[in-house]
């Protein structure tokens, strides 16, 4: 594929993540539609990163290290748990309404969505 094409394609891939997320911030919160929705959305990041892709050389071993991270997901894990199974949630709040009340507006919400979109596309594959 000649450089131009796989801009343009680059191009057309923001272009429709940005709409979809605008779409998605749209959605009313705590749905079953938006939950469809984000989840559709990174299950397709995640597994573009797995397509083939021509003229890259990927290491045939790749060693990956975990650091804390899985001590960090644990505890975020805990708490969203946690506080889901405690009440009232003004005073026990669970991460997805902590970022509910912090991504406020629409376009900041749909960023956040793209942002979150391609980290979780960097973080699953090469």
């Amino acid at each position: 594929m000649s450089q131009p094409r796989r801009r343009l394609g680059r191009l057309v891939v923001a272009v429709v993540a940005v709409a979809y997320a605008w779409w998605v911030a749209g959605l009313e919160h705590f749905t079953t539609s938006a939950l469809v929705a984000v989840m559709a959305a990174g299950a397709l990041a995640v597994s573009s990163s797995r397509w083939p892709r021509r003229h890259r050389s990927v290491p045939a071993t790749r060693r990956v290290a975990l650091g804390p991270w899985p001590m960090v997901l644990g505890a975020l894990l805990v708490w969203e748990l946690a506080a889901f199974s405690l009440s009232p949630r003004a005073t026990h709040p669970t991460l997805s309404s902590i970022a509910d009340a912090a991504l406020g507006p629409r376009p900041i919400e749909a960023a956040a969505f793209v942002a979150w979109l391609a980290l979780g596309r960097r973080l699953a594959g090469p």
